[in-house]
């Protein structure tokens, strides 16, 4: 194989950079996600958030491990930089494979049916985070040849500066219903689960209750979730980090209806997260992860038609009304557990427990987290 020569400049340039820039670590995180609104995309403006208040740097790499634009190290390769503690390379998506020395890392939080195409690449990392599912982790320590350890835990959740006052005000309620674009399976029991939600939210929209956000444009081939017909459709909101938890907050409720594979895989999405940064009481479909965590202090919406599920809305939106004390004490108890386990900066201080600032690898490190607490979180 033919090696390309190695831009010195480059290498010193990333030299100086360390050596003017102190933080307690830096983190790389490849990103092959070039869409400019996205979820992954939302996240890493709120990731940048949490390691600027921890004192830890944010490198963002594309596919090629390259710097992204924006960034002091614009195009300079990932190859070209120090083999160091203080480093590590964090991959979103199991496509990417550990090709330098740095320490890489994969963020385990995608379902189970997502991963398994890239099965040939899950082995090269060094470690893995857990996104608190068991079922991705066993999935992941039956694939590896041989134990990799898990350094920790990395959600698609959000910062604690990210967080809102509670709501008090429970009059005007209107319920918050964010979307991307979502993708057909070929199996017919995936189109009939999507369509549940679908359904949901076209009979929430018809009795007004909602504001739908999302892509303006979602006439795309097999695309499940459009806007027309939808009165209460009002467009998209910045992905800046802070606008979407703003918007949940004035309409007062949050609907979190996760797809069928977060639900098999113990997983969520990340406006539950947004929900309880915003300060609202959180209506979601049945899922296992947000019920295990969070018990009866969210409002699942149970039925077996959509007549059934949009009487449990009205019921849950009338006790909110009817009882505010009792609706504080659950988003209290939410953000409590948030606070204890899902927030982005206590991930972080976590990580840099498990990874000592100086010496080698193995050097006074946290137990390795196998598997969910055994017993459910005390409120």
């Amino acid at each position: 194989m033919i090696r390309k020569p190695i831009n010195t400049r480059h290498n010193q340039q990333v030299q100086d950079y360390f050596d003017r820039y102190y933080s307690r670590h830096c983190f790389i995180i490849i990103n092959s996600y070039n869409v400019r609104k996205s979820a992954e995309i939302e996240w890493l403006v709120r990731f940048s958030f949490a390691c600027r208040d921890k004192q830890c740097d944010l490198i963002i790499v594309d596919e090629h491990l390259v710097v992204t634009p924006g960034q002091v190290l614009h195009g300079i390769s990932l190859s070209q930089f120090p083999i160091e503690e203080y480093i590590t390379v964090i991959s979103l998506h199991p496509n990417h494979i550990k090709t330098t020395a740095h320490r890489t890392l994969l963020a385990c939080w995608l379902p189970v049916t997502h991963m398994i195409p890239f099965l040939d690449g899950l082995t090269t990392f060094d470690g893995y985070l857990s996104g608190y599912s068991f079922v991705i982790d066993k999935f992941i320590q039956s694939v590896t040849v041989e134990d990799k350890e898990y350094y920790g835990y990395l959600s698609p959740s959000v910062p604690k500066s990210s967080l809102l006052p509670i709501r008090r005000n429970w009059k005007n309620l209107r319920i918050f219903y964010g979307s991307a674009k979502y993708w057909i399976s070929r199996t017919n029991q995936f189109q009939s689960i999507r369509n549940d939600t679908l359904e949901l939210v076209k009979a929430l929209d018809e009795n007004g209750w909602t504001k739908l956000y999302g892509p303006r444009n979602q006439y795309q081939t097999d695309d499940v979730l459009t806007w027309y017909g939808f009165r209460t459709y009002f467009g998209e909101l910045p992905f800046d980090g802070v606008s979407v938890i703003r918007e949940i907050n004035e309409c007062g409720l949050c609907l979190v209806s996760p797809s069928v594979h977060q639900n098999r895989s113990e997983i969520c999405s990340i406006q539950l997260f947004e929900a309880i940064a915003a300060g609202v009481p959180i209506l979601c479909t049945p899922n296992p992860f947000i019920e295990w965590w969070f018990r009866d202090n969210v409002f699942v919406i149970r039925g077996d038609n959509v007549e059934q599920r949009t009487a449990c809305v009205q019921q849950h939106m009338d006790y909110i009304v009817d009882n505010p004390m009792e609706v504080h004490e659950k988003l209290s108890n939410c953000r409590n557990i948030f606070n204890d386990y899902f927030s982005l900066d206590g991930q972080i201080d976590r990580f840099l427990q498990y990874i000592p600032p100086s010496g080698g690898r193995g050097v006074s490190r946290t137990p390795t987290p196998t598997r969910l607490p055994p017993s459910p979180p005390s409120i």
